[in-house]
C-alpha cells in the first residue's frame, strides 16, 4: 500500500460562527434564532442543540415569541411563521403582514404584535391567521414589549410609542430631547425601560409619563437588549458586554462578555443566556463567569496548530481542540474562551496563547480555562503570534505588539502596518534577533509586504512589497508565501527570488521545516494544491498529496513523529514524518487547467449559461460588467474545488447591448463578451 495521509477524528464542538439575534423560552426549551442558519433548540439549558428549520423558508431570523403554546418567528424577508409543535415543523402565517421585514415580536394577552423594518406595527388576535394595522408609520419599528394592557415600542429615528389599551391607540414619546433611536424596550413589573442608542437606559415608573436616565456604572451606552431574572435586571450592549442591576437600574455592574455584540438575553431558572455575534454564552452566577455553548459543526476550518509537551492543539473557526494521540481523538477546550475564531497559537513554556478577533487569550492549564491578556479590543484580529525567548509578539490591529510578562502588558511598535498575516523570528548571528512581519497589501495606499525589525519591534524597515500569507525561517533562509507561490531571501530581504521549480502558482498559506537523522532539512509548504515539499531549500519541489487530494492546507505542526496538517474543509490530517524526510514522493501531477467557455445561448434574453473549469482549489470570482466597465453582478465569489461549473446569469434587469463576463481563479483570469437582445 502506498504511504499516504490519514484523516484524524473529526473536530466536533467548539462554537460555530452563528450570529444569534433572538431568544424565546417555553418551559425548559430555549429557542435561539440566527441571522443565517435558522433556529436552534436546547432543552437541557444549553448543553446540547439541534436545528429546527423544517418548513422554514427564510432562515434569517429576527424575532421569536410564544402565544398559547405556539411559537412564532419573525424573518427578515418572508414575514411571520408559526409552529404548534415546538419547532418540529413550521408554516407561514396566513396573510403575513405585507410580507414585511419583521424586526420584533411581542405578545400582549391573546394578541400577537409584529414590528416591521419597513414601518408600522401589526396585530393578530387569531394566532397569525389574519393581521391588522395597529400603528401605521413609514419608519422602522425596532423593539416591542408589553406589560398588562401597556405596550411600548421603539423606533429608528422617531423615538418611542406607548399604548395603554392593548394597541388600539398609540402616543409618541421621547425619553429626552433628541433621543430618537430606541433599540430595546422592556417592561418589568410596574416599570418601563428603554435603551436609547448612544444615551443608555431610561426608566419610567409612571406608565411613560416621565423618564429618567439610569446609567451609573454603564461603560457602553449603546443598549441592544434587556432581560430580568426576578432579582436582577440585565442589559446587553453593542460592544461593552453585559451589565447587571440589583436595584431596578439605579446602578449597574459589569457582568462580562466585553467586545461581543450582545443581541439577545434570556433567563431559565438560574442560567443567564447571551446571544451574540460570536455565538451563545451561558452563566450560572449572574455573569461572574461565562462558558460558551457548544453549537458546533464537524471539521471547522483549521487556522493554527501548535504543541505543548504531549498535547497537540488546533485553533479553528469554532474554537480550540486538544489531542494527546496525534488526532485519534480530540477534545473541545474552547471552554470560557470568549471569541469566535482562533487565528493563531503560540507557546511559552507552559503558557498557551490564542489570537482571536478581539483579544489574545492565555491558558496555563492546557485549555481547561482561559484568561484575557491586556491586548484586547474590538476587531483587533490577531492573525499571527510568535515567541522569541521570553518575548511574545502579536500582529494585531495593524501593529506588532510585544509582551515580556505573558500578556499582562504590551508595547506597540510605532510603525502602523496593514493587516499583519504572519510573524517570524530568526537569530541575527550576533546574539540578537530579527523579527519579520508579513502583511496584506493595500493598493489604495501602496502599502504592504514584508517588514524587518532588528530592535524587538521598536522600528521597522520595509524589505518587500506585496501581499503575504505566511512567513517561515529555516537557518539563514526566509520564505514568504503569497497568493501566487513562494519567495525566498537569504540576506534578510536585500534580494528575493521566486521559488518556482515544481511549485504551482497557487496561494501558499503555511510553511514549516524539519530535519532528518542525517541533518538534511526539508521545507514543507501548505497550499491550495495540498502539501508541497522541498529537500534542497526550495530549489525544487514535489507534491505529497496521496490521501489529501483537493485539500487546502492552512497549518502545520510536528507531533509525536508525525507531520500534522490542518485544512480548511476537512479538519486535521497526519502522516509519519519519516515518510516526508526520506522523500517518498507522490507522483501526482498538480492540476493547472483553467478555462472559460462562451456563454450559451448568445445572444440571449433574459438568461444564459456560463461554463468554466478550474484545475485546483482556489478563490473564484465571476463578475458581469457593462461597456463602461461598471460592475453589474457578482455571480461567484467563493473558494471552489477543482472541477467543472455552470452558472446561470439572468439579465432581466439589463438593457439590450454588449456585456462582458470575467472569471478570476488564483492568478488566472479570462474575459468574454456576450450580447443581450430584447
Amino acid at each position: 500500500m502506498l504511504a499516504q495521509w490519514v484523516k484524524t477524528q473529526a473536530l466536533y464542538g467548539g462554537r460555530k460562527f452563528y450570529n444569534f439575534t433572538c431568544f424565546a423560552v417555553l418551559g425548559t426549551n430555549l429557542f435561539a434564532g440566527t441571522s443565517t442558519n435558522g433556529i436552534f433548540l436546547s432543552n437541557d439549558r444549553g448543553k446540547n442543540w439541534k436545528t429546527i428549520n423544517a418548513g422554514l423558508t427564510d432562515t434569517n431570523i429576527t424575532a421569536l415569541a410564544i402565544l398559547n403554546q405556539n411559537l412564532f418567528v419573525g424573518t427578515a424577508n418572508s414575514g411571520v411563521f408559526f409552529s404548534s409543535d415546538s419547532g418540529s415543523s413550521w408554516e407561514a402565517a396566513n396573510n403575513n403582514p405585507l410580507n414585511n421585514l419583521i424586526a420584533t415580536l411581542t405578545v400582549s394577552g391573546s394578541k400577537l404584535f409584529a414590528g416591521s423594518l419597513t414601518g408600522g406595527i401589526y396585530v393578530s388576535s387569531n394566532n397569525g391567521t389574519s393581521w391588522n394595522n395597529s400603528l401605521y408609520r413609514d419608519y422602522p419599528i425596532l423593539s416591542l414589549a408589553s406589560s398588562g394592557s401597556y405596550l411600548v415600542a421603539g423606533t429608528y429615528g422617531h423615538g418611542g410609542y406607548l399604548s395603554n389599551d392593548n394597541g388600539t391607540n398609540w402616543v409618541p414619546f421621547s425619553p429626552s430631547s433628541g433621543m430618537n433611536y430606541i433599540y430595546a424596550v422592556a417592561a418589568f413589573g410596574a416599570n418601563l425601560y428603554v435603551g436609547v442608542w448612544g444615551s443608555g437606559v431610561f426608566i419610567s415608573t409612571d406608565s411613560g409619563t416621565s423618564w429618567s436616565a439610569i446609567n451609573s456604572g454603564l461603560t457602553d451606552l449603546n443598549i441592544t437588549t434587556f432581560t430580568d431574572s426576578g432579582k436582577n435586571i440585565f442589559v446587553g450592549t453593542n460592544n461593552g458586554g453585559v451589565f447587571r442591576s440589583t436595584n431596578n437600574g439605579t446602578s449597574w455592574a459589569y457582568a462580562g462578555l466585553q467586545y461581543n455584540k450582545i443581541q439577545t438575553l434570556a433567563v431559565i431558572d438560574s442560567c443567564l443566556f447571551a446571544g451574540t455575534n460570536n455565538g451563545i454564552f451561558i452563566s450560572s452566577n449572574n455573569g461572574t463567569s461565562w462558558s460558551s455553548a457548544v453549537i458546533g459543526a464537524s471539521n471547522p476550518p483549521v487556522h493554527a496548530l501548535t504543541v505543548v509537551d504531549t498535547n497537540l492543539f488546533a485553533g479553528t473557526e469554532n474554537g480550540i481542540f486538544l489531542s494527546t494521540n496525534s488526532g485519534s481523538s480530540w477534545n473541545d477546550v474552547t471552554n470560557n474562551l470568549q471569541s469566535v475564531s482562533v487565528y493563531s497559537l503560540a507557546v511559552s513554556v507552559k503558557n498557551l496563547f490564542a489570537g482571536t478577533s478581539n483579544c489574545v487569550f492565555v491558558s496555563t492549564n492546557s485549555g481547561t480555562s482561559w484568561n484575557t491578556t491586556s491586548l484586547s479590543g474590538t476587531y483587533i484580529y490577531t492573525y499571527s503570534l510568535a515567541m522569541a525567548d521570553t518575548i511574545l509578539f502579536a500582529g494585531a490591529n495593524g501593529s506588532v505588539c510585544r509582551s515580556s510578562d505573558n500578556g499582562a502588558s504590551w508595547t506597540s511598535a510605532a510603525v502602523s502596518m496593514n493587516n499583519i498575516q504572519a510573524l517570524a523570528v530568526s537569530s541575527d548571528g550576533s546574539g540578537g534577533i530579527n523579527i519579520f512581519a508579513g502583511t496584506s497589501y493595500n493598493s489604495k495606499f501602496n502599502e504592504g509586504g514584508v517588514f524587518l525589525s532588528t530592535n524587538n519591534g521598536t522600528n521597522w524597515t520595509a524589505i518587500a512589497k506585496g501581499s503575504v500569507n505566511t512567513l517561515a525561517v529555516s537557518g539563514t533562509y526566509l520564505f514568504a508565501g503569497i497568493n501566487d507561490g513562494l519567495f525566498l531571501t537569504t540576506n534578510n530581504g536585500a534580494s528575493w527570488n521566486a521559488v518556482e521549480n515544481g511549485l504551482p502558482h497557487t496561494p501558499v498559506h503555511a510553511i514549516t521545516s524539519t530535519s532528518n537523522i542525517l541533518g538534511d532539512t526539508t521545507i514543507i509548504a501548505g497550499t491550495e494544491a495540498g502539501v508541497i515539499v522541498s529537500t534542497n531549500n526550495g530549489t525544487s519541489w514535489r507534491s505529497f498529496n496521496i490521501g489529501l487530494e483537493g485539500e487546502v492546507v492552512h497549518a502545520f505542526a510536528i507531533f509525536d513523529n508525525n507531520l500534522i496538517a490542518g485544512t480548511v474543509n476537512n479538519g486535521v490530517f497526519r502522516r509519519p514524518l519519516s515518510e516526508v524526510t526520506v522523500v517518498q514522493w507522490d507522483d501526482i501531477e498538480i492540476p493547472v487547467k483553467f478555462s472559460l467557455s462562451q456563454n450559451y445561448p448568445n445572444p440571449f434574453n433574459p438568461s444564459t449559461i456560463i461554463n468554466y473549469e478550474i484545475g485546483s482549489p482556489t478563490l473564484v470570482c465571476l463578475k458581469i460588467y457593462d461597456l463602461l466597465g461598471r460592475e453589474i453582478a457578482v455571480l461567484v465569489n467563493d473558494w471552489q474545488k477543482k472541477g467543472n461549473y455552470s452558472v446561470i446569469f439572468n439579465g432581466k434587469q439589463c438593457s439590450s447591448g454588449i456585456y462582458f463576463y470575467k472569471l478570476s481563479a488564483g492568478h488566472h483570469y479570462a474575459v468574454k463578451k456576450m450580447l443581450v437582445v430584447k
